[in-house]
C-alpha cells in the first residue's frame, strides 16, 4: 500500500522484517521481489507522486571538481527515482570490464560476468526488453541480414530500449508502472515523504543497525525498526547517508578506512568527431535503430561501434563506444510532407517542390510508415560520433560532507569529481582508431574534434557526465578496499545492505540501470535466503522461493 508518512502518528514506531530506503530502480525491484511473502517491507521514499520543488532542493549539494549537471537536475526525488527521467538504454557490461586490469587502478569486480548472467536474464523482464540479446543475434529477431563488418579493434555495440507497457512510447519508469502492484500488496507499506537523517547502531557498536531516524519535511518523525535494512538511494545519496551517521564513528558509518565515497564514478561523454559526405549511407546502415516485434508489441533495439576488449588489452586502454547522431538535410522531402499534411508549412509552394524533387524518398518513408510502422529514415547532412569512455577507479573523485545542512539539517553532499590521464589516453587513442578503420573500411573520414587532440587539461572542455552516479560504496572482499561485501552488505555489519550503481568497482562505459536491476535481483535472492534460515530456526513461515530464482 502507499501511505504518505506525514499521516502516520508522530514517534509511532514503523516494524518491518525488511527496510528499504529509496523508491527508485534498485527499491522497486527489490521490494516487488517480497510482494506476497508472509514478510512484512517498508519502503521509504522521499518524495511524493509527483515533482516537489522542496523535496528536490534535499538533493543540492556542493561542487569543488569538474564542472558537472547538478544533483538537483539530475536525479528526481520522486516514486519511481530517477527512472522519471531515464531514457531507457540498457546493455550488460562486458566480461572485461568485471576483470582485473593490470593498466586500470582498483579494477576488477569480485563476481565475474557469468556470476550476474542469470539475473541479467530476469532484468529483462523487469525493464521489458524485447529478448535477453545484446549481439549479433538481434538481426534473426529483426528478420534483417547482418551487415559486413570486420575489424581487429572495433565490433558493433548492441543496446537495448527499456519499454513501458503502462505508458507506450516511454520507457519503464518505475513509479509509474508498478505504482498500482505496490498499492495493492497486503504485505508492503511504501511511505512517502519519508526521508532517513540517520542510521543507528548504538553507543559503542557498530556491527548491528537498532533502527532508522526518519523525518518529513512537514515536522513529523518516527523511528523504524526492521531486521535488514537496504539503502538504495543512489551512487551519491548513499554514500552520503553512511558518512551523515556519525554517533558510534565519527568518519560515518562503515568508514572505518576511509573508503566511503571515494572511487566516485561517471561516464564521461562527449562528440569526438564528425563526418560529412561520402559513407555516410552506409554508416547509417550499420549503427542505426532495429524494431523487433514480439507478442504484439514493438521493442526498440541500438547498434553503435565500441572497442574490442583484446585491443583495449594491447593499448592499455578504458572501456569505449560510440553512438551515431544523425542531423537531417534541412530541407527533407519528407519532413515537408509531413508540414503539410498536418497544416504546420508557412511555405507551401515551397514543400511542395521539395516533396516532388525527392518523391523517391518520399514514397520510401510512406512505405516504412504506413506498411512497416516504423519512423521516416532521412537522409543526413552530417554525422557526429558520441563517444562514451569508462572511468577508472580513483579515490580522488570522491563524495564527502559539507559544512552546509538543507531544511532537514543533514549536511549537504560534497561532490569532487575528477579525470585523469588514462581517460584522455583513451579517447584520443579510440577516436584515431575509430577514424583509421573507418577510412580503411571505406565508411568515410572523420574530422576528429579539437578538444580530443588536447595535450594539456584542456580536453575535459569536450566532455560532460551523463548523470550515471556510481562506485562510492564499492564492492570489495577486503574491507580496505571497498565498503561493501559481494553481497553486498556493508562490511563490518551483519544486517545493512546496499544497493545500487554506488556498489560498482568499476564502470565500463554502458549505461548502468541494466547492472543496478540485475545486481537487486541477486540482492533479492541472498536476502531471501538469510531470511528462510533465519525463520527455519525460529519455526516462523518463510518466503517462498522464487520459481524463477538461480540455484
Amino acid at each position: 500500500m502507499l501511505l504518505d508518512f506525514d499521516d502516520w502518528p508522530r514517534d509511532r514506531p514503523i516494524e518491518a522484517d525488511l527496510c528499504i530506503v529509496g523508491a527508485g530502480a534498485a527499491g522497486i525491484t527489490l521490494a516487488r521481489e517480497f510482494i506476497g511473502s508472509p514478510l512484512q517491507v517498508c519502503v521509504l521514499e522521499s518524495g511524493g507522486e509527483t515533482f516537489e520543488p522542496a523535496t528536490q532542493a534535499l538533493y543540492d549539494m556542493v561542487n569543488t571538481g569538474l564542472p558537472r549537471a547538478p544533483q538537483s537536475v539530475s536525479r528526481i526525488r520522486q516514486l519511481g527515482g530517477s527512472t522519471n527521467l531515464w531514457a531507457g538504454r540498457c546493455a550488460p557490461l562486458d566480461p572485461l570490464d568485471f576483470q582485473r586490469r593490470d593498466w586500470v587502478p582498483r579494477s576488477g569486480w569480485p563476481i565475474d560476468r557469468d556470476t550476474l548472467a542469470p539475473w541479467y536474464a530476469r532484468a529483462v523482464d523487469v525493464l521489458h526488453l524485447g529478448a535477453p540479446v545484446f549481439d549479433h543475434r538481434l538481426y534473426p529477431l529483426a528478420e534483417e541480414a547482418p551487415p559486413r563488418f570486420a575489424s581487429d579493434k572495433l565490433a558493433l555495440r548492441y543496446w537495448q530500449f527499456s519499454h513501458s507497457l503502462v505508458q507506450p512510447g516511454n520507457p519503464v519508469r518505475f513509479g509509474t508502472e508498478y505504482r498500482d502492484e505496490l498499492a495493492r500488496a497486503k504485505n508492503l507499506r511504501v511511505f512517502l515523504h519519508a526521508n532517513l537523517t540517520d542510521i543507528d547502531t548504538g553507543p559503542q557498536d557498530t556491527r548491528h543497525v537498532r533502527g532508522l531516524t526518519v523525518r518529513s519535511l512537514k515536522g513529523n518523525r518516527t523511528r523504524v525498526r526492521a531486521r535488514y535494512y537496504v539503502l538504495a538511494c543512489g551512487g551519491i545519496e548513499n554514500a552520503r547517508l553512511l558518512l551523515a551517521s556519525r554517533a558510534t564513528n565519527p568518519a560515518g558509518l562503515g568508514n572505518d578506512h576511509d573508503q566511503v565515497g571515494r572511487c566516485f564514478m561517471e561516464h564521461p561523454r562527449g562528440t569526438c568527431a564528425v563526418l560529412r559526405g561520402a559513407g555516410m549511407a552506409r554508416l547509417q546502415e550499420l549503427c542505426r535503430h532495429h524494431w523487433v516485434d514480439r507478442g504484439g508489441e514493438r521493442y526498440v533495439f541500438l547498434t553503435g561501434l565500441r572497442a574490442r576488449p583484446e585491443w583495449q588489452r594491447e593499448r592499455q586502454l578504458l572501456n569505449c563506444d560510440v553512438s551515431l547522431v544523425e542531423h537531417e538535410v534541412p530541407d527533407s522531402g519528407t519532413r515537408a510532407l509531413e508540414r503539410l499534411l498536418h497544416h504546420r508549412s508557412s511555405h507551401q509552394g515551397e514543400d511542395i517542390w521539395r516533396v516532388l524533387r525527392d518523391l523517391d524518398e518520399v514514397a520510401r518513408n510512406a512505405a516504412r510508415r504506413y506498411l512497416d510502422h516504423k519512423p521516416p529514415r532521412i537522409a543526413a547532412r552530417e554525422i557526429t560520433f558520441e563517444c562514451h569512455i569508462e572511468q577508472a577507479p580513483n579515490p580522488d573523485s570522491r563524495i564527502t560532507l559539507a559544512a552546509e545542512t538543507d531544511a532537514l539539517g543533514m549536511p549537504r553532499g560534497r561532490m569532487h569529481w575528477q579525470l585523469g590521464e588514462l581517460e584522455h589516453r583513451t579517447i584520443a587513442a579510440f577516436t584515431r582508431s575509430l577514424a583509421a578503420e573507418l577510412a580503411r573500411l571505406g565508411l568515410g573520414r572523420l574530422r576528429i574534434a579539437d578538444w580530443v587532440l588536447d595535450g594539456g587539461d584542456g580536453w575535459t572542455r569536450g566532455v560532460q557526465d551523463v548523470a550515471h552516479h556510481m562506485g562510492s560504496t564499492r564492492m570489495s572482499n577486503d574491507p580496505r578496499q571497498g565498503v561493501v561485501t559481494p553481497d553486498g552488505r556493508l562490511h563490518g555489519t551483519d544486517n545493512l545492505y546496499i544497493a545500487g550503481s554506488s556498489v560498482f568497482p568499476t564502470a565500463g562505459c554502458v549505461n548502468p540501470t541494466f547492472t543496478i536491476v540485475a545486481l537487486t535481483l541477486r540482492l533479492a535472492d541472498h536476502l531471501r535466503g538469510r531470511l528462510r534460515r533465519e525463520a527455519a530456526s525460529a519455526g516462523r513461515p518463510a518466503p517462498p522461493e522464487k520459481a524463477h530464482a538461480p540455484a
